[in-house]
């Protein structure tokens, strides 16, 4: 899982400045206007105060750190609703599930690693199976929930209503 695509509108600006810096890293004789072009930002945006100066060092650990304390914040999170759901699948008397998302993510492999620490048989890909007969454990962008043998997608809460995960 890319943070920088789940960021919050007012991270998003510093996860760029960090993409900035780590391609003047990179390639510090990079062009102004190749540097914009390349990273999808406009000329001006690409501020070069922060070429190896000590602010622009200070700067870079700054967003460093932010990104990896977001990072943990959200594998924190997932970890704890994978585990509230798969409980509540044990508790219903299954002990497997198929993977809805077959698109290889962080957020699949945090999922993974909890039906491995549940001891939650992962059975398969929903997409390899006519209908299950287990629950499918549904990830889509930064939501987790569960669908249930014969229940129609559009009933699951979290997804038709769109929440998804809190950082907190």
């Amino acid at each position: 899982m890319n943070p920088a695509d789940q960021a919050a509108p007012q991270d998003h600006g510093d996860l760029r400045e960090l993409d900035l810096l780590e391609a003047l890293a990179r390639e510090p004789e990079s062009r102004q206007i190749d540097l914009a072009a390349r990273l999808g930002m406009a000329v001006g945006t690409v501020n070069w105060r922060y070429i190896l100066t000590a602010e622009g060092l200070s700067e870079k650990a700054r967003l460093t750190q932010m990104y990896l304390h977001r990072s943990m914040r959200m594998y924190r999170e997932v970890r704890r609703e994978s585990r509230k759901l798969l409980g509540e699948l044990k508790q219903r008397g299954y002990d497997g599930v198929v993977l809805g998302d077959c698109r290889e993510s962080d957020l699949l492999d945090v999922c993974r690693l909890t039906c491995l620490e549940q001891r939650v048989a992962i059975l398969g890909l929903e997409e390899d199976a006519e209908e299950p007969r287990v629950p499918v454990l549904v990830i889509e962008g930064r939501r987790v929930a569960v669908r249930w043998p014969g229940e129609d997608p559009e009933s699951i809460p979290e997804l038709a209503q769109g929440g998804e995960l809190h950082e907190t």
